[in-house]
């Protein structure tokens, strides 16, 4: 009997410390139910404006991606003759290669100026919405240029190529260019 009550005590203390436990959490999980850290409200806002943005992209069925080839090289190297001879006029068009910007773009051998090159899309009543360089499937190719950008020229049917080649380098470089184009009629 002696020893009963000292482990009757303690179990008994142990159960309400328990008790008191359980009602501490209780009382501060619904205390803090509804509260957001400001990661999860930043998220949150992130992920609703895409939702959005989405959502209007998708209502505009009349834009159309297009997956183009280009190549760019420096003087120094052979021009790619299947491609036509090199002339100020670049376009954007259709053959048996698919999309493709014709002819090769061209670089003078160990300039390190900038270049812009006017692109137009064929057919001529489209017009560029956007354009963006694909992520190449070899990113140290990228290592030999400072800028490889382009840009929708707005409201037309042309877009802007600017790049900047790094010092003492010889390119020959084949991307993709993906442009965003409107083709309501």
């Amino acid at each position: 009997m002696k020893k009963l009550l000292p482990i009757t005590v303690a179990l008994t203390v142990a159960g309400v410390c328990c008790i008191v436990a359980a009602y501490f959490c209780h009382f501060y999980y619904t205390l803090y139910q509804q509260t957001h850290t400001e990661l999860q409200v930043s998220m949150d806002a992130q992920i609703e404006s895409l939702r959005q943005e989405v959502t209007r992209l998708a209502k505009q069925k009349h834009f159309k991606p297009i997956r183009a080839r280009a190549w760019i090289s420096t003087t120094d190297l052979q021009p790619n003759e299947s491609l036509g001879y090199t002339t100020n006029a670049f376009t954007l068009g259709q053959s048996k290669m698919g999309w493709v910007i014709t002819p090769e773009l061209r670089l003078k051998s160990g300039t390190t100026d900038l270049h812009e090159f006017k692109i137009c899309l064929w057919p001529t009543n489209t017009r560029v919405m956007d354009a963006w360089i694909s992520p190449p499937g070899q990113p140290e190719a990228l290592a030999s240029f400072d800028t490889l950008a382009v840009i929708p020229d707005e409201g037309t049917n042309s877009m802007t190529l600017r790049v900047r080649a790094k010092p003492r380098t010889s390119v020959r470089y084949e991307f993709t260019v993906v442009v965003l184009r409107d083709c309501a009629e």
